[in-house]
């Protein structure tokens, strides 16, 4: 316990000395080291210093299921696609602009995004022109950077 207390507090005063939490994380310091945690303790698993049953302990390949792979039928894509543009050709792609540059302001600044969120599905933006303007606001999160 007084091994656990003293890391802890070690770990708060490197996390107060770099601005505290929200720019660690603002930093990609906190998922660096979330990702570094998480490869020691998989490398712990490896080596069998620390048991996860049926995985690396008490494991029976014998009783281990197949599992079937899925295979998607490239008619299924074609036909989402086909529905996707004829979508975009039924809206009004001027109100769609309007509203995706509504995004964009509220996400530059301080404004509540919900409200323009709302606004844009309702006059038809799609999930991915909505998250691309959302991206070039906030960028890209590629393991502990931001991107763009």
């Amino acid at each position: 316990t007084d091994e656990f207390l003293t890391r802890g507090r070690a770990l708060l005063a490197e996390i107060d000395e770099q601005g505290g939490p929200v720019a660690v994380v603002e930093n990609g310091w906190m998922a660096e080291q979330i990702g570094e945690s998480a490869y020691r303790a998989q490398q712990a698993i490896e080596r069998g210093e620390s048991v996860v049953v049926a995985v690396n302990r008490f494991a029976d390949d014998a009783q281990a299921p197949e599992i079937p792979i899925l295979k998607i039928d490239p008619q299924i894509e074609r036909d989402q696609v086909e529905r996707l543009r004829a979508f975009r050709a039924r809206r009004d792609g001027q109100l769609v602009d309007t509203t995706l540059a509504a995004v964009r302001a509220a996400a530059a600044g301080t404004e509540n995004m919900m409200p323009r969120l709302v606004d844009a599905v309702d006059a038809g933006a799609t999930i991915g022109e909505i998250a691309e303007v959302l991206r070039s606001v906030f960028g890209r999160y590629t393991g502990g950077a931001r991107v763009g």
